[in-house]
């Protein structure tokens, strides 16, 4: 498989400390330093290039009715601008991925979904598809940028010079931008206030003026290492990662995103049995109360019986202790359960948060 590279990628190439390969991408691992661009989100503002991010362009009649039936949220209820956390399920109901879908027009959507799952959406959601429907993947043909922080909105004014302190989170806004058309979503993956600006371009020298002049303005660039540790701090879970389709969306905690009233969608039928029982596990959260970084594969014990592993952790700096997310076996589920997770030949004493890690500060 080719690697791909981000329109910004030349200018990255320059201005990173430390290039990685990401889901068939070539993209910004870090910039300066890890440290300096945790910080820069949760106290002042950064931003990271997301282009790596899958976007479909989905438009004609029909489409509202398609996009109810493949994801697990019903589009009928989205006004124009507005964005909708959602998952795409398989017919025994479990997790193909998740995403976001923003709608543009009456009967125009933009269904963003992870790099990991990309040549997988494709196929799925083509599979659905009535003819009166075009599906244009725009992943190559714009850009996706993420600016975060508690000062995000002071810099999209200075930005855009639009005041953006009143969008409501999942809301958009349109608008012409030195002749590029922007689509300015009041939204993030860190846990902290932030907007994407979705930038309808492949010009790379466009997007690079913005993306400068985003920095200019004193946002810090980031870089997926940091962004990994943020989205993990707010208890986000990773696609591919802290679940596949090999989990239910009851086992990774995430019916919340599921609308079950008002329309039927693939799966449906399979989740509402699985309702019936308690599963085996569910995902959470691990905070160790010793020392140590807990990393992915790393086995979870309650009283020298494994019961569960972990599927990604690291060190946060926010809390200057060891986080995780993880399976655990539902009966040890609990708020502030004690566990212990093996590592480096020994048990370390942790806790089972439900919640995130940190207070989360996006404007509700």
């Amino acid at each position: 498989m080719s690697i791909r590279e981000p329109i910004l990628f030349p200018l990255h190439q320059k201005q990173a400390k430390e290039i990685t390969e990401f889901e068939g991408w070539r993209t910004p691992l870090v910039y300066k330093s890890l440290r300096e661009e945790h910080y820069a989100v949760r106290n002042s503002v950064g931003v990271f290039d997301v282009s790596h991010m899958k976007r479909t362009l989905i438009k004609g009649p029909g489409a509202t009715k398609y996009l109810s039936e493949i994801l697990t949220v019903d589009v009928s209820r989205l006004k124009v601008g507005k964005m909708k956390y959602c998952l795409l399920l398989n017919e025994n109901a479990r997790l193909i991925d998740d995403g976001t879908v923003l709608k543009i027009d009456d009967d125009g959507y933009v269904l963003t979904t992870n790099a990991a799952t990309d040549a997988k959406v494709h196929k799925w959601i083509r599979s659905f598809a009535p003819s009166t429907l075009s599906l244009d993947d725009i992943t190559e043909s714009s850009a996706l940028l993420a600016i975060q922080g508690p000062h995000s909105s002071l810099l999209v004014l200075k930005l855009l010079n639009l005041d953006v302190s009143t969008l409501k989170w999942f809301t958009g806004y349109f608008l012409n931008y030195e002749g590029i058309d922007i689509v300015v979503t009041r939204s993030g993956y860190t846990g902290e206030d932030g907007f994407e600006l979705l930038i309808k371009s492949d010009n790379p020298e466009k997007v690079g003026k913005i993306w400068n002049r985003i920095i200019s303005l004193g946002a810090v660039p980031c870089g997926l290492a940091a962004r990994d540790i943020l989205r993990l701090e707010a208890g986000y879970p990773l696609s591919q990662v802290d679940f596949d389709e090999t989990i239910t969306p009851i086992e990774a905690r995430l019916e919340w995103a599921i609308q079950f009233e008002g329309h039927e969608f693939i799966g449906k039928d399979s989740l509402e049995e699985l309702k019936q029982c308690t599963p085996e596990r569910f995902l959470v959260g691990i905070e160790l109360e010793e020392t140590g970084v807990p990393r992915r594969g790393m086995e979870v014990f309650e009283d020298n019986t494994q019961i569960g592993t972990v599927t990604s952790g690291n060190l946060s700096p926010t809390l200057k202790k060891g986080i995780a997310l993880g399976y655990v076996a539902s009966r040890v589920a609990e708020k502030d359960r004690i566990v212990t997770i093996w590592l480096k030949e020994d048990y370390r004493k942790a806790r089972i948060k439900l919640g995130p890690f940190i207070n989360i500060k996006i404007p509700r």
